[in-house]
């Protein structure tokens, strides 16, 4: 699954590297800790905080359906051998994977893969 990071700068801004259109959840973890340099007198505490976010990223294969009068694209990902079926964009082939119907990213597009009815991702 595709990951996106973030850091967080000394003015506390999120800069996010990456892009995220389908995030499954968020997380932020701070760590504190002491510790003495030789060139500082006394103790010191630092902060780290660190923001993750994940969820399924898929890219445009270039197909498209319309729904309702709103356009929306088939998402594809990396080829592997599980993908049944393939699409050429440019010099590169995408995997479009099949869904269970019930997925948060199935598209109404319904195949049948010879066992079960699935379906495929929409961006």
């Amino acid at each position: 699954m595709p990951y996106s990071t973030s850091t967080v700068n000394t003015g506390g801004n999120v800069q996010w590297t990456g892009s995220l259109p389908n995030v499954l959840g968020v997380r932020l973890r701070t760590y504190a800790y002491n510790h003495t340099s030789k060139n500082d007198h006394g103790n010191h505490q630092e902060n780290i905080y660190e923001i993750q976010a994940w969820g399924q990223v898929y890219k445009p294969t270039g197909l498209k359906y319309e729904k309702a009068g709103v356009t929306y694209q088939i998402g594809g990902e990396e080829l592997n051998s599980t993908h049944k079926i393939r699409v050429k964009t440019g010099s590169t082939t995408l995997g479009i994977p099949l869904l269970d119907t019930t997925d948060a990213y199935a598209s109404p597009i319904r195949v049948f893969n010879g066992t079960a009815v699935k379906s495929l991702p929409k961006i």
